[in-house]
């Protein structure tokens, strides 16, 4: 009985709209995921000096920590939406 029930629900063109449109949107946010993650790597690697600038004089915090704290945060959102 539940198979056949499952098999009504795979076939409604409007599950299958469903699904499709989950996807798009599942890898949409992979992509973002992987664009940042992918910029922050390309900044570490070639732009080593700018992320190790502090952010005011006499601090030890430099541009790179706050950069690296939110795309942790960016990566907690992007998984929970």
């Amino acid at each position: 009985m539940n198979e056949i029930i499952y098999q009504r629900i795979q076939s409604n063109p409007r599950f299958q709209e469903l699904v499709s449109k989950r996807q798009r949107f599942a890898w949409l946010l992979a992509l973002i995921m992987l664009v940042l993650y992918y910029a922050f790597i390309l900044l570490i690697a070639f732009a080593p000096d700018w992320l190790g600038t502090p952010l005011h004089p006499g601090t030890s915090v430099t541009r790179g920590i706050p950069l690296g704290i939110g795309l942790i945060v960016a990566s907690f959102i992007l998984t929970g939406i």
